[in-house]
């Protein structure tokens, strides 16, 4: 039985080598936030930890995995997205209520949006912009729509209907080297200027529901339930990784940073270390 499970983890190693060849070993785990009623989670750029719990607080972890802040909005229904991009401007979206709520560092309210009060009837995704401002997708009116700290209109696309003979219903975006880029599963990866106009298209491979999504230098990384797809933009080459072949445990969602795997599990997220 030893040597069985011996070779499980030498597999597994092999696997995680292949997919990620910087990686000098398999992931070790270095810590557990312990949470059976986690829905989801977020990880910004400082390696902060935000868990969305069953109830809609949200807990933030530092590096050290101490809990440093928290934040519960009850009446607005459950968190439908999180942007943590910018850890000191936190975006949390509510869409039973097409609310938008800005948090600080220390999750304290900075501002409340009203979408609707802004003639936005149908968001499906929306984004953090590092100048401060924020992005909306409106569905119904098929447009892109930057909005400024004063809930001023300062940057829309053009409808899309026109401009992609298409109509795409976005549901993520993020904003990354003053590119707005923006996820539809049916359709692809459309990416955007800072300015709303339209640039070019990816379809992404994918079998599964992808839950995040993001631009490291020239590739994307997306993840579902369980499985890390890393596609180069240069060479238009597709690689994934198992989750549970590496660690052993059926995750509910996964996410990874330079140096950290993170795996929600039954018992709670599971942060293991990469060494590269």
């Amino acid at each position: 039985m030893r040597v069985m499970w011996i070779r499980i983890y030498l597999l597994a190693a092999l696997i995680w080598l292949n997919i990620f060849p910087v990686a000098a070993q398999p992931p070790q785990l270095l810590r557990q936030l312990p949470g059976r009623d986690i829905r989801r989670f977020s990880v910004d750029e400082l390696n902060n930890v935000y868990l969305v719990d069953k109830k809609n607080g949200i807990t933030k972890y530092n590096a050290e995995g101490d809990s440093v802040a928290f934040f519960q909005q009850i009446s607005l229904g459950p968190v439908g997205a999180m942007d943590v991009t910018d850890p000191m401007r936190i975006l949390v979206y509510y869409p039973n209520f097409l609310q938008v709520v800005m948090l600080d560092r220390m999750m304290a309210p900075l501002n409340h949006v009203d979408l609707k009060m802004l003639g936005i009837r149908q968001p499906t995704a929306v984004a953090v912009s590092r100048d401060g401002s924020f992005w909306v997708y409106d569905y119904l009116q098929v447009k892109l729509i930057k909005l400024d700290r004063q809930y001023k209109n300062v940057a829309q696309s053009n409808d899309l209907r026109i401009l992609l003979n298409e109509v795409p219903k976005f549901e993520m975006m993020f904003e990354k080297d003053n590119e707005l880029w923006a996820y539809d599963k049916d359709k692809g990866l459309f990416i955007f200027n800072r300015f709303g106009d339209f640039l070019s298209k990816i379809e992404l491979p994918s079998a599964t529901a992808v839950l995040n999504i993001r631009k490291e230098q020239d590739q994307v990384i997306y993840t579902s339930a369980d499985l890390i797809s890393v596609y180069n933009l240069k060479d238009l080459t597709l690689k994934t990784l198992d989750v549970m072949q590496v660690t052993g445990e059926k995750p509910r969602a996964v996410w990874i940073t330079k140096d950290h795997l993170y795996v929600l599990g039954p018992g709670g997220l599971n942060i293991y270390n990469v060494t590269y």
